[in-house]
Parts: structure tokens; C-alpha cells; sequence
């Protein structure tokens, strides 16, 4: 890579080295649940693409705080960090900004491009800010690439990072209660890297380079002993 462009790139914590897809609405943690279940992401409205930003993780806090105040915001803390370069090469490309007559134009030239077209027209629709990125495909498979989780809470990342290893389970049913209130006590074993938006506040924000060694400090198998509470929260 040119020596002169990684200097740039360095000193700009404005350009991300990764695009995230954030989940919607009132229901967005238990969207992520599915996408990692799943193990993709997948087009579930037939738009024919799948969306990223590649707005800077580090410089969202206070957007989400503006979307907070709605019950069913457009975006919501919770999401998938893809490299940008690994994006790349599975077809992904920045969108294209423009007035409707210059997309109505170029779609007749190039109508195989018309998923990178955004309308764009200043003070009124505006979405520039999401520096929007998409991939055209029906879904984008986790398995083949390298991600990161975000989520709101630091316990959030712990619950959807790890998973239960050498499980003990405590048993006993209290008398007359017909559901079971087992207590659980093991080890979780680190199955992703993540980052939640707690840890970057607490941190007084982050750089890039504080986030990639943030990043880099995670091993996926990792153990951690902690006891696990009820047993209905985990399995």
C-alpha cells in the first residue's frame, strides 16, 4: 500500500476501516440474535441489497442518543462491523448521491447499477450522513468473513460475545411453582469480538488506533468464569 496514503488514512479519524449494518426499531437487539443465529445477514425486505455505514463507530454515541428518544427509531445501537476492504470484495461499494433526474439518467446507461443510487437533495432528503454502503445480494454469510458485534451495554456484548462452556446446573423447583427456577454456574467461552457503545463512552471516546488494539485484545475461545443467574436467561 502507498506509504503516503496509510500516513492520510492514519490521521483521519473521520474515514472508517469499517462499515457496520445497524439493526431497526423497537425490536433491534433481537434482530442481531437472529443475524448471529443465522450466522447472516439477510435482505428481508426484497430490496435487493444490504446496507452498511461507514460513519466511524467512535463519533455515534450521540446519534443514537438522538434516536433514543423515539419508540421505533430508524437505527438502534446494535449492529455488524465488516473491514471496509473485506466488504469490498464481495461487491460492496459506497452508494451514489445525486439529484433524481441525474439517477433516472444514469440508470438508463448503466440500469445494473441502479442499487448504488441514492436520491439526494439538500435540507430535505438528506442521508448523506449515513455515508452508506451496500453490498447487492441477498444476503451476506457471516461464516466467509471476519465481523464484529456492536451493542448498546457492555452486559449486552457479554451475552450475545460469549457462549456457555462446562455448564453445573442447580436444579431445585421451589414447592408449588410450576416453572423451573434452576440457577446455573460454568465458564463462557468468547465466540465473537465486539464492542459496545458503553465501553467507548467510558473510554471519553476512542481513536481508531485505540480501537483496533481494543479489538485486538479479544481471542475468540476465551474463557471467563462468572456465576450465570437464572438458568431461563441462558438456556
Amino acid at each position: 500500500m502507498n506509504q503516503t496514503l496509510i500516513n492520510i488514512l492514519k490521521s483521519r479519524e473521520d474515514i472508517s476501516d469499517y462499515v457496520f449494518h445497524f439493526t431497526k426499531h423497537a425490536d433491534a437487539k433481537k434482530v442481531l440474535e437472529q443475524i448471529l443465529a443465522d450466522h447472516a445477514i439477510k435482505d428481508i425486505h426484497n430490496n435487493g441489497y444490504i446496507c452498511f455505514s461507514e460513519a466511524p463507530i467512535t463519533m455515534l454515541p450521540d446519534m443514537f442518543k438522538i434516536f433514543e428518544q423515539y419508540n421505533d427509531p430508524m437505527y438502534a445501537p446494535y449492529g455488524i462491523g465488516i473491514k471496509k476492504e473485506d466488504l469490498f470484495k464481495i461487491g460492496g461499494r459506497p452508494v451514489i448521491y445525486s439529484t433524481y433526474d441525474e439517477i433516472q439518467d444514469f440508470n438508463n446507461k448503466f440500469n445494473t447499477m441502479s442499487w448504488r443510487c441514492v436520491e439526494y437533495v439538500p435540507n430535505v432528503n438528506d442521508y448523506s450522513w449515513l455515508r452508506e454502503w451496500r453490498v447487492p445480494s441477498r444476503e451476506v454469510d457471516l461464516n466467509a468473513i471476519p465481523f464484529i458485534v456492536v451493542a448498546k451495554t457492555s452486559q449486552e456484548i457479554n451475552e450475545l460475545c460469549y457462549e456457555l462452556d462446562d455448564i453445573v446446573v442447580d436444579d431445585d423447583v421451589e414447592e408449588g411453582c410450576t416453572e423451573f427456577l434452576g440457577y446455573a454456574e460454568g465458564k463462557f467461552k468468547r465466540e465473537y469480538f465486539g464492542i459496545s457503545f458503553d465501553d467507548i463512552i467510558q473510554a471519553n471516546g476512542m481513536s481508531k488506533q485505540e480501537l483496533t488494539q481494543f479489538l485486538d485484545s479479544q481471542h475468540v475461545g476465551d474463557g471467563d468464569d462468572r456465576f450465570l443467574g437464572s438458568i431461563h436467561n441462558y438456556i
